[in-house]
C-alpha cells in the first residue's frame, strides 16, 4: 500500500516552551521516519537561546521580524526570506535583536531534538531555568553550551 499522506492542521501539533520561544512541531521523527524534524519557532524581542551547539544540523528560513546569528566570529543579521544552514557540532545562536517577534521555520536533521525540546518544556515550562537541572537536560541529550 505504501507510505500515507500527513496532513496536520495549525494547533494539532505539540508547541515546547524552550528558554523564551514556543516551538511548535510540524513534523517530528514519527512524521519523517527519523530523517528529519520541521518547527516553526516563535522568538520574543530581545530573547534568543545561548551560545550552543548539538550533533544535528540546524537549517533556518526566517519568516518575519529580524534575527542574528551569533558564532564566536561575531554576529550575521538574519532577515525575512534568509536562510542559514548551521552543520552539526558548530557552536551558534540566534538571537532576536528587535522590538517585534520573530517567526522562522526550523529543520533539524536528523530528527529527534524534539525529545529535547519536550524535557526542556516539562522541566521549566516559562520559568527560568535553575542551572544544575538545565546542564542535566542539555548534557543528556547531547547539547553543549558554548
Amino acid at each position: 500500500m505504501g507510505e500515507q499522506i500527513l496532513f496536520h492542521r495549525r494547533g494539532e501539533q505539540p508547541a515546547y516552551r524552550v528558554v523564551g520561544e514556543t516551538i511548535t512541531g510540524v513534523a517530528e521523527a514519527p512524521h519523517t521516519g527519523g530523517a528529519f524534524s520541521l518547527f516553526e519557532v516563535a522568538t520574543p524581542a530581545h530573547a534568543g537561546a545561548p551560545l550552543h551547539q548539538h550533533p544535528h544540523a540546524e537549517f533556518l528560513y526566517l519568516l518575519a521580524g529580524r534575527l542574528e546569528l551569533v558564532t564566536r566570529e561575531g554576529r550575521q543579521p538574519v532577515a525575512p526570506g534568509d536562510f542559514v544552514r548551521v552543520p552539526g557540532n558548530t557552536p551558534h545562536a540566534f538571537h532576536n535583536p528587535g522590538d517585534v517577534p520573530a517567526r522562522a521555520l526550523e529543520i533539524a536533521a536528523p530528527s529527534g531534538v524534539e525529545r529535547f525540546f519536550a524535557d526542556l518544556d516539562r522541566s521549566f515550562g516559562d520559568q527560568p531555568p535553575e542551572p544544575a537541572a538545565l546542564m542535566e537536560i542539555v548534557e543528556r541529550h547531547g547539547v553543549a553550551l558554548a
